[in-house]
């Protein structure tokens, strides 16, 4: 039960859409430029060429805020979503303003 209700809390994060081009790392140092379409204290939503797997560490680069790790949740049709390590102040990045 616990579990859900911490799951909930995560998706309860406001979204804040984005349209920015930056850089994301997979697989060790290789990066790939993707386009950020939302942002939220939990995670981000991207369009990303590169097919990536559920499960992969990435890291994506923020305005002003730098490299942040996560964790892909999904990849379908150039769209790809994931999930910070530790909830991320978006509020101090130019990209949300």
């Amino acid at each position: 039960m616990q579990s859900r209700q911490a799951s909930h809390v995560k998706r309860a994060s406001r979204r804040v859409d984005v349209d920015l081009p930056t850089r994301l790392r997979h697989g060790g140092f290789r990066q790939v430029e993707v386009q950020l379409t939302n942002l939220s204290f939990g995670g981000f939503c991207a369009r990303c060429e590169v097919a990536l797997t559920r499960g992969d560490f990435v890291s994506i680069d923020l305005p002003d805020i730098g490299l942040v790790r996560a964790k892909v949740a999904w990849c379908h049709e150039g769209q790809m979503g994931a999930a910070f390590f530790n909830p991320v102040d978006i509020r101090r990045s130019s990209a949300t303003a």
